[in-house]
């Protein structure tokens, strides 16, 4: 098994509107957002190359229509990803959101095609967004479940939209049975414009010993159940940085481990990431985090090391994987 880290990206040719799924995406009067197609353009390839150069491979989405293609965290997440079982027993489970069915169609087939064995998760699931993996834990992240609906509302505009969250509190026991033995801490959020966990929770450093954290975002006994895990490796975030997804990072391992940031982090943030012995590097991800809602680790789906040895697939996903790539799409 080579140690060539993949990753899934959705082609954003097609991104013009926000499938309006959190806050973030609609204006004040509940209208889906427009987006600046050519600006997220830009700034989706500065961070597809910043991928490349730090060596990961990059597996592209075809621009099918359907804007959940373009955050593929959501997507699903791969089982034993950093472990050392062989590929072919790797399985990944796609998620099961009801707003992503026709993203699962074109994933699932799209990682069939690379070699991977696909699964469906039998309970709603927010994927790799909700289920993050940090050193003695899995963070399970959950939420109350609500149809997503206009309702009144004191004020002006006299209404409101209600989202809810990505993943249901029943899916842990199935989530526990994925963790191969690891612990799985369930996480409470409570802010709508914290929908899914990794817009307030980033595990980082080394072997993910550290977790990043905004704790206004969550329960009162999630915040206790991570202070109790973590001890001193918590780093809590400022309001700034927290309402600004500085959580929403990507940890990319190299020689020493680079932490893919958005560019509005602070200093003082970078500065304490330093401290811990990784790398931040930011990027300009603006139009995705302000019409959407996602903004780095969002937009990247992980697929863990994938083989470098061409014996260890079918000349069909070797050749999948090629033409799929990104160089070969973008060169």
């Amino acid at each position: 098994m080579g140690d060539k880290r993949g990753v899934l990206m959705g082609d954003p040719t097609t991104f013009w509107r926000t499938a309006g799924d959190n806050p973030h995406a609609r204006t004040r009067w509940g209208v889906r957002k427009f987006v600046r197609r050519s600006r997220a353009v830009e700034q989706w390839h500065r961070l597809a190359r910043t991928l490349l150069e730090l060596g990961v491979e990059i597996g592209v989405l075809p621009a099918a229509g359907a804007p959940g293609l373009l955050f593929p965290s959501s997507a699903g997440f791969l089982a034993g990803a950093d472990s050392a079982t062989p590929f072919s027993q790797k399985r990944y489970h796609l998620s099961r959101l009801p707003n992503r069915t026709a993203e699962n169609a074109v994933i699932s087939a799209f990682l069939r095609a690379m070699g991977f064995s696909v699964q469906a998760f039998p309970q709603r699931f927010g994927g790799g967004s909700d289920f993050l993996s940090s050193e003695g834990c899995f963070l399970f992240s959950s939420g109350v479940i609500r149809r997503p609906r206009f309702v009144f509302s004191k004020g002006w505009p006299p209404f409101r939209r209600c989202y809810g969250f990505q993943s249901a509190p029943s899916a842990l026991d199935a989530l526990a049975e994925s963790a191969r033995g690891k612990k799985v801490l369930p996480v409470t959020l409570i802010r709508e414009t914290h929908f899914s966990g990794n817009t307030c929770l980033c595990p980082f450093g080394k072997n993910r010993e550290f977790l990043m954290a905004y704790l206004p975002a969550l329960s009162e006994s999630s915040r206790a159940r991570l202070k109790e895990q973590f001890g001193e490796r918590l780093l809590g975030l400022s309001e700034p940085d927290g309402e600004g997804f500085a959580a929403n990072a990507f940890q990319v391992d190299v020689d020493e481990p680079v932490l893919l940031l958005p560019h509005t982090v602070s200093e003082a943030l970078q500065a304490q990431v330093r401290e811990r012995g990784v790398r931040p590097v930011l990027v300009d991800v603006s139009e995705f985090f302000q019409k959407a809602g996602g903004a780095v680790a969002s937009l990247i789906g992980d697929l863990g090391p994938l083989p470098t040895d061409d014996a260890e697939l079918s000349p069909g996903a070797v050749e999948f994987r090629r033409e799929n790539s990104y160089p070969a799409l973008f060169a």
